[in-house]
């Protein structure tokens, strides 16, 4: 047998981590509000704040970053350690725009933060509901079943 404190605790174990694992679900839901409550260029300069924070912060992972694009793009070391820099803040650019995507962007409304050419629109009328998309990887392309599911 255990001879600890949990042992003589009144309230069960599993309990305590019910209710510490709700009450850390209710707080991330708070935060995602609070944050859900800042305009979009205040979000994307956060967003960016923080990228540069995390380029800074991990210096394993800059580093890795930094070396990949000396070796592969053949760029300078100041030069990779800015577009490496610029990929760190691209990265939390984009989990900042999904929480803002599935906090302000709906149904009703896509389509006025989405721009689609006439062109696609007849493509898109034409086949109903079935479609595959095949584009580049640029920007927040992950959001396309979002907008469009």
């Amino acid at each position: 047998m255990r001879n600890d404190a949990s042992q003589d605790s009144p309230v069960p174990s599993g309990y305590r981590k019910r209710i510490g694992d709700t009450l850390l679900y209710a707080i991330i839901r708070l935060g995602l509000f609070l944050l859900g409550l800042i305009p979009v260029p205040g979000m994307t300069a956060m967003a960016r704040f923080g990228g540069r924070c995390w380029f800074w912060c991990d210096p394993r992972h800059r580093k890795i970053a930094t070396d990949n694009i000396v070796a592969r793009l053949g760029l300078e070391r100041v030069a990779a350690l800015l577009l490496a820099r610029k990929a760190f803040e691209h990265i939390a650019t984009i989990e900042t725009e999904f929480f803002q995507v599935c906090e302000r962007i709906t149904r009703d409304n896509w389509r006025e933060h989405i721009d689609i050419t006439p062109e696609l629109q007849a493509i898109l009328d034409s086949l109903g509901k079935r479609a595959v998309f095949v584009g580049a990887h640029l920007g927040n392309w992950e959001m396309i079943p979002y907008f469009l599911g």
